[in-house]
Order: C-alpha cells, then sequence, then structure tokens
C-alpha cells in the first residue's frame, strides 16, 4: 500500500489549487464589479411599470 503523509496531500492540494498573481488580481476586479453592480441594482427605486 502506497502511504502519503499528510502534509504530502496538503502540499500537493496546494499545488493544484495554486494562482498566479494576475488570476487573483482579475478575479478580485471582478469580484468588485459584481459587488458594484448589486449595490447599484439594491439603490435602484423600483420599477414602476405595470402599475
Amino acid at each position: 500500500m502506497n502511504e502519503t503523509s499528510l502534509k504530502q496531500l496538503l502540499e500537493e492540494a496546494r499545488h493544484k489549487i495554486e494562482v498566479t498573481d494576475d488570476e487573483l488580481a482579475e478575479a478580485k476586479r471582478r469580484r468588485q464589479r459584481l459587488a458594484n453592480a448589486l449595490g447599484r441594482a439594491r439603490r435602484r427605486p423600483p420599477d414602476s411599470a405595470g402599475t
């Protein structure tokens, strides 16, 4: 049976999910744009069409 240490498993998992600085920056920009859009949608008055 091939036994792998917990430390090695964690290191392999971290390596699989690591991202570059550029990828992280892009994700942060997208998250901020989404938050801004949601904030604008909340502050927008209800649509009076149909009343």
